[in-house]
């Protein structure tokens, strides 16, 4: 058997260091990392996400934070209480859900 000593494709240096050349080769190490992370990320938002967007930024939209706690509860006990349980308010529902284009139509029975 023949042990090599380190050489260009070795992860220990070739040499001995000094602790400043050390901070410095390490400086260097932790750029180029950073860098390659930072160019090699990418984000990309569908047009559902986009649509979804644009309805937020609609005068008068409403978001979760918005809500008041007080009118969360509220809309909660109406909800428990059964006055949104008629099949007015359900194709209400479905209505608007298939409007704001967050669920495609259900196919038609054949």
């Amino acid at each position: 058997m023949r042990i090599e000593g380190p050489g260009p494709d070795s992860t220990r240096p070739t040499g001995p260091r000094s602790v400043e050349q050390a901070s410095k080769d390490e400086v260097r190490a932790k750029k180029k990392a950073s860098a390659a992370s930072v160019s090699g990320d990418r984000i990309e938002i569908s047009e559902a996400g986009r649509a979804a967007a644009a309805r937020l930024a609609e005068p008068g939209a409403v978001d979760a934070e918005s809500l008041s706690v007080e009118r969360v509860e509220e809309i909660r006990a109406r909800v428990e209480a059964g006055v949104y349980d008629t099949p007015e308010i359900r194709e209400e529902v479905v209505r608007r859900i298939l409007d704001a284009g967050d669920l495609d139509a259900p196919a038609e029975d054949q």
